[in-house]
Parts: structure tokens; sequence; C-alpha cells
């Protein structure tokens, strides 16, 4: 008996992969993920590669904002060269915008971060920033009306996402629209009911986004005739 349990055990190590075992013993969750390592949505994201460089990024290691892939998708799609955006916050997003629209404008408060980011692009003549520590609350959020213009687009994804809001609207032409990511938690709830309270309509884009395994939701808020054309 003893000898046949040998011979069997040596002839599961040789027929079934190290994958089959793990796809009977894991978890759901990870036996999915195993199944989709190499076809399926997450390959086609890039959502491993995000992974496992920590970095948001796309299946060919291009920029991507930190939004979920439903909005980011959308964003694809619907960004043009004729869009001027203003961040609260830069990042692979400022990378990926400055790819499609005609500048990119915002306010950072980490100044390492800053430099990592945009000098080493090679569409910087085109992007412009303000460098802003978030203890000085009231020039981050009114960094803004610096520029004197009003933008298409305004990405809030940065600190004190609230107060940005009620900053931005004063900021935002007559077609423009309002990127809210991380809209789910409810903490910015309030933005949300008041935006919508002044005619704007929500958008919201659920789903996974790069890096992270979590369900989140990146909110697209605009009203009619807006530059989007939705």
């Amino acid at each position: 008996m003893k000898k046949i349990r040998l011979i069997l055990n040596k002839f599961i190590k040789k027929v079934v992969s190290e994958e089959s075992i793990l796809y009977f013993f894991s978890s759901g969750v990870n036996r999915n993920l195993i199944l989709m390592k190499d076809f399926g949505y997450l390959k086609e994201v890039g959502w491993e590669l995000s992974v496992n460089q920590n970095l948001p990024i796309d299946k060919n290691k291009k920029p991507i904002p930190w939004y979920s892939y439903p909005a980011i998708d959308f964003l694809i799609e619907r960004t043009h060269n004729n869009i001027a955006i203003f961040e609260y916050g830069c990042g692979h997003s400022t990378l990926f915008f400055l790819e499609k629209v005609s500048a990119v404008y915002g306010v950072e408060s980490d100044g390492i971060w800053f430099e990592k980011i945009i000098l080493n692009s090679l569409h910087k003549s085109r992007c412009k920033f303000i460098l802003s520590e978030i203890i000085d609350i009231e020039n981050y959020v009114r960094s803004i009306s610096h520029f004197s213009k009003k933008f298409d687009l305004i990405a809030i994804d940065g600190f004190l996402r609230n107060d940005c809001v009620f900053e931005a609207i004063h900021n935002l032409s007559n077609d423009g629209v309002i990127i809210f990511d991380d809209s789910q938690l409810d903490e910015y709830q309030i933005s949300s009911i008041y935006l919508q309270s002044i005619g704007f309509k929500e958008l919201k884009f659920w789903g996974m986004a790069p890096i992270i395994h979590l369900k989140k939701c990146t909110s697209i808020f605009y009203r009619e005739n807006n530059c989007f054309g939705i």
C-alpha cells in the first residue's frame, strides 16, 4: 500500500501543475485572479502590471489616472485637444492628460513628487502647476483662481476635496465638467449633494482601479451642453 501511495504522489506531481493546485485550494477571489493572469479583463487593462510595479499604468506601461477603469475608458474617448484642465494634485493623471488636452494646470503640495512627475515629462511646456504646502489650506484651495482662467475640466483628486469643490465651480467654464475621485466615500457625499443642488448631474463609474483590488467610484459631474457631449 505504501509503495502504491508513493507512485500516486509522483504521478500527481507530474501531471498536475502548480496553477491547477492553486485553483482547487485557493479562495474564490484568488482563483479568479489566477485564471485572469494571462487573459481577460485584468490582463487587458494592465492591472497585474500596475500591481507589480505599484504604479497606475496600463498594459503598455503608459501612465493612467488612479481612477476606476470604467472612468478611464470614458476619459480616453471624451478628452480632446480643445480642453484645458486644472488638477488638484498632480501624478500619473497629469501625464495622461498631457497626452490628450491642450494644457494642464494645477496645484501640488509635494515638491519632490512634482519634480519627479512633471520635470521628466516631454510635454512639460504645456503644464503649469503651483506648489503649495497643505498646511496653507487657503492657498491650496484657492490656487485655481491664481490663473484667472475658466477651465473646461477640473479634476478633484487631492486634499481638502470638499473645500476644493466650492472653489472649483467659480472657475469652471459654462460647458465645464468636474471629475471627483473616490466619490463613494461618506466624507465626500456633501460635495455630491451640493453640486446636484446647483444643477449638476452625476455620472458614477464604479469598478476596479490600478494597483488596488477593491471596487471604487469615480464621478463625473456635468450640466447640459457640456464639453464631453454627455
